[in-house]
């Protein structure tokens, strides 16, 4: 009886118990519900703020991830809470939660905003390169064109020094007249340098060209009359005029000059100078068939100091090319011509040659040069 009665008395309260369950669990479910509705708010609000700053992507995607991490995490709590009979606990916000939730107001706050701002200022750094003074330096030019060269040599005429029977036909005075040159083109160049100690101002400069052999010619008197046309004052001799040819030479007159440059004038940079040269005749030797009808006569000329002046122009073209017009014309002391071993044939019964002896002639320089050609600078 009591065996009963204690199982009527146990069925009871289970039975009481079962229909209080789907009250309690009810509640639960609603309180759930009202923090969810509560988290999806939030969310919405935190969507929709205006954002006051720009704070670096990172940050906020950093932010954002740890949130959605949080409530995944939540999410799977309530989940398992849910599975576990007779467990209904209401879903409480996670440290997670709060922490992303905070990240992400901070993210928009003005102490964030002047970071990311210093943040943005150390990642753009804007290098600054003073201009750097450009100091002269040592130049070296070359220029390569054509020389136009006017000798322009003149003499005082020929005087004999015959020898022999010579010295009866030969005329007392000298033989008036003079000796000239033709002009000549040939390829030369220049090549000088500029030092860094004058800043460009003043360089030195030599002219370079392979010698060129240059015709000489007699002129006046000294061409058109005999050396020697009677013996005795009235013995023809038969000797002719010697004629226009008289000989050729090889000159070369190496110098050394120094140009001062003006400021230059848009491309053009004009300069003037001077310097000194030497005059040296090599390879001279006379052509005239008059004089070289018997023998080989020796021709000789004697080095020569002169000075140099010098005007001209540079023109740029591009990058350290440039052309260039330069006009030299140089003053050479008087240098002496002899000329040895001449003998001449002539109409004297029994004296068909002659020996005359030599004759001397004092030569003149003056020659100008003209330059044209195109130079480059290292």
């Amino acid at each position: 009886m009591r065996c009963t009665m204690l199982s009527l008395v146990l069925c009871a309260l289970a039975t009481t118990a079962a229909a209080a369950a789907p009250g309690r669990h009810a509640k639960l479910s609603a309180a759930d519900a009202a923090h969810a509705v509560e988290a999806d708010g939030a969310d919405t609000m935190a969507a929709r703020r205006p954002r006051k700053g720009t704070a670096p992507e990172a940050r906020k995607t950093k932010a954002r991830d740890e949130r959605d991490a949080g409530q995944r995490g939540a999410r799977k709590v309530e989940s398992d809470d849910d599975d576990t009979p007779g467990r209904h606990t209401p879903r409480r916000r996670t440290d997670a939660d709060t922490a992303a939730t905070a990240a992400a107001d901070d993210a928009d706050t003005p102490s964030e905003r002047d970071r990311e701002a210093r943040d943005r200022a150390d990642e753009v750094a804007v290098k600054v390169v003073k201009p750097r003074h450009q100091g002269h330096r040592n130049v070296f030019y070359f220029v390569a064109g054509v020389a136009h060269i006017d000798a322009r040599v003149a003499s005082g005429g020929l005087q004999l020094d015959p020898a022999g029977l010579a010295s009866l036909a030969a005329m007392p005075g000298p033989v008036h007249g003079s000796v000239a040159s033709d002009p000549s083109n040939l390829i030369a160049g220049m090549i000088g340098f500029a030092p860094a100690m004058l800043h460009g101002y003043v360089a030195f400069e030599t002219v370079i060209a392979a010698p060129k052999t240059t015709k000489l010619r007699a002129t006046g008197d000294l061409a058109n009359k005999s050396l020697a046309p009677t013996a005795l004052g009235f013995v023809p001799t038969g000797i002719p005029p010697l004629g226009s040819e008289l000989g050729e030479v090889k000159a070369t007159p190496p110098m050394v000059t120094a140009i001062f440059r003006l400021p230059a004038l848009g491309p053009l940079r004009f300069y003037a100078g001077g310097g000194a040269s030497i005059l040296f005749v090599r390879d001279a030797k006379i052509t005239n068939p008059v004089l070289t009808q018997v023998a080989t006569p020796k021709l000789e000329v004697t080095p020569a100091v002169g000075a140099v002046g010098q005007v001209g122009v540079d023109i740029h073209l591009f990058d350290r090319f440039s052309a260039r017009l330069d006009i030299k014309e140089l003053w050479f002391q008087p240098s002496q011509a002899t000329i040895s071993n001449i003998r001449v044939h002539t109409t004297i019964p029994m004296l068909e040659t002659v020996d005359v002896g030599s004759a001397k002639s004092v030569l003149h320089a003056n020659p100008i040069v003209v330059q044209a050609g195109i130079g480059a600078s290292f």
